[in-house]
């Protein structure tokens, strides 16, 4: 069933259009770095027939704040690859002794969001 939907984006308008939710996933866990920091991921199909995709950031680390990002799209699997999921993440202080624990929060993130994808790509196989 359709309904009105608006999506926030973060530094833009929000994205209003009649649709209905056809993918969600997210990378949350309730242990590890995913707890504090993950991705969530939608894809709605609408009444125009173009998907929309959104992805939102969620932080709860102090200092850094929530990212939305969405758009109209006609390939969302491949827009959801090309997004970047540590482009908004400040992580530890600049500092050597930071370099290792930031570099395994970034692979943790990637990880995570790219087990997210893939949970929400099964509602949209790739057809050959």
């Amino acid at each position: 069933m359709n309904e009105i939907v608006i999506v926030e984006r973060t530094g833009d308008a929000p994205l209003e259009f009649e649709g209905q939710l056809v993918a969600e996933a997210s990378s949350h866990e309730d242990d590890g770095a995913l707890k504090k920091r993950w991705h969530e991921i939608k894809v709605w199909s609408t009444t125009t027939g173009r998907p929309v995709v959104a992805v939102v950031y969620r932080t709860t680390w102090e200092k850094e704040h929530d990212h939305h990002f969405a758009v109209v799209s006609d390939d969302s699997v491949q827009t959801l690859r090309d997004y970047d999921p540590t482009e908004h993440v400040l992580g530890y202080p600049p500092g050597t002794q930071y370099v290792e624990k930031q570099a395994r929060l970034l692979a943790e993130l990637r990880a995570g969001y790219d087990r997210a994808l893939s949970e929400a790509a099964k509602h949209w196989p790739e057809k050959l």
